[in-house]
């Protein structure tokens, strides 16, 4: 039996879209969000501080974007107006931000090892509201820029693989593409799935591009072979043969669910009526599968286990990110859920009847269930209204600094997922 989560989808994003004005946009030292665009600000030299700065207001704009594309703002309590006010000022200041911007000055990002993800975040929020929320030409051509400088950059970027195909350590490269060091303990599986992620945007709101038709290509080299293990006789590998992920000098579950934004194109070329090679999708199942299927220390630990509702890690090696993250495992059910008619491989949880096993609907409804937990529970200096994460709770729930944010933008995915499963199932996806 399916459970039922406390509230809906819709809900859960309309109250973090409460939090981030309410309560996270003035504590990023923004002021109010009737104040002029706010300048981004982080440490210089630290790579950290500028991921959390310019990734957090990219992820903070897609969040309050969404219900505002999709009209489902009436859920705002009549505070449409801030809400858009401050999706239009993140947006603007993170693309005018970009090293690529015509016309900026101060502190800029980009062409360095996350700035892909930052910038696809920031450009799937741009095509939600390209005239709506950029109506002038300048702020428009800020993303084009940052979206062409950032996906030329991973065009030229060399494919990284966890494991070579004799199974010696893979190279992972600096910011210019030379060695770096050895990936002994780290998969690259995340990278590549966060590169194709900027290329097929860049592509969706760049066709004519001269560049689009290899963005495209080298897109899907990066999503097909991000998670790809040894059998599948790629030019190297980033998961185990049991379809677990290793990163952190871990088997780490959390990366497991980074494989769910390989549905990105589905989105992208779906919100503008063009279609995605199934191949993106490739190792997406049997890596869901294996969250329930394999085991992930020699106690037969599994990260999925009925009636246990939080993922569960190794005995001994919790999460370094925290204990609680639902949010991120209900996409990874949700989008698998989505597309498992056109998934390259079948549920084979599913296909055995194996025991134990509970298709990806019922672990969407358990980890949306967990989700309204957390935002549902009383208010206090540690769990502001809105919020998932209770501060004060130890072992910490979660541990990055933009968690909030973080969750939030994952929920907005899948219900842009489902919005273009809603309008075309999966019509859009071809062989």
């Amino acid at each position: 039996m399916i459970p039922t989560p406390v509230t809906t989808l819709d809900s859960l994003i309309a109250r973090s879209c409460r939090y981030i004005t309410d309560t996270w946009y003035p504590g990023r030292g923004y002021g109010t969000v009737s104040d002029t665009t706010p300048a981004i600000t982080w440490t210089t030299g630290n790579a950290g501080s500028q991921e959390h700065a310019v990734r957090g207001a990219a992820m903070a704009a897609f969040t309050l974007a969404t219900p505002l594309f999709l009209g489902t703002a009436n859920l705002w309590d009549g505070a449409y107006s801030v809400r858009r006010t401050a999706a239009a000022r993140l947006l603007a200041a993170v693309a005018r931000q970009h090293r690529a911007a015509p016309g900026r000055t101060g502190k800029y990002w980009g062409g360095t090892w996350q700035s892909p993800l930052w910038a696809s975040w920031a450009g799937l929020t741009a095509l939600l509201g390209w005239h709506d929320l950029i109506p002038y030409a300048a702020e428009r051509n800020n993303v084009l820029a940052m979206l062409e400088s950032e996906a030329n950059y991973v065009l030229n970027f060399p494919v990284e693989y966890w494991r070579n195909p004799n199974g010696s350590p893979g190279v992972k490269h600096d910011n210019d593409g030379n060695f770096l060091s050895y990936r002994d303990t780290d998969t690259a599986a995340e990278e590549s799935q966060w590169r194709g992620q900027c290329l097929w945007t860049a592509a969706a709101l760049m066709p004519d591009h001269v560049n689009s038709e290899a963005w495209r290509d080298r897109a899907l080299i990066l999503s097909a072979t991000s998670y790809a293990v040894r059998d599948d006789d790629f030019n190297g590998y980033n998961v185990r043969d049991d379809y677990l992920v290793v990163n952190h000098g871990i088997v780490h579950p959390d990366y497991s669910t980074a494989v769910s934004m390989n549905a990105w194109p589905y989105v992208v070329n779906g919100l503008l009526g063009r279609s995605t090679p199934r191949m993106a999708f490739y190792n997406m199942a049997p890596v869901w599968d294996a969250l329930q299927l394999s085991d992930l220390d020699a106690q037969g630990t599994r990260a999925y286990t009925p009636n246990t509702r939080t993922a569960r890690f190794p005995t001994g090696t919790p999460s370094d990110w925290g204990w609680r993250r639902p949010h991120a495992y209900a996409v990874f059910d949700g989008v698998v859920s989505a597309l498992r008619d056109v998934l390259p491989q079948v549920l084979q949880g599913e296909a055995t009847l194996t025991d134990g096993w509970r298709p990806p609907e019922y672990w969407l409804a358990v980890h949306l269930a967990e989700a309204g937990d957390m935002q549902f529970r009383p208010t206090s200096g540690t769990h502001p209204y809105g919020a998932f994460v209770d501060t004060a709770v130890t072992p910490r729930e979660a541990t990055y600094p933009q968690e909030e944010v973080y969750a939030a933008s994952q929920l907005c995915f899948l219900r842009l997922v489902q919005e273009v499963s809603r309008r075309h199932g999966t019509r859009c996806v071809t062989s």
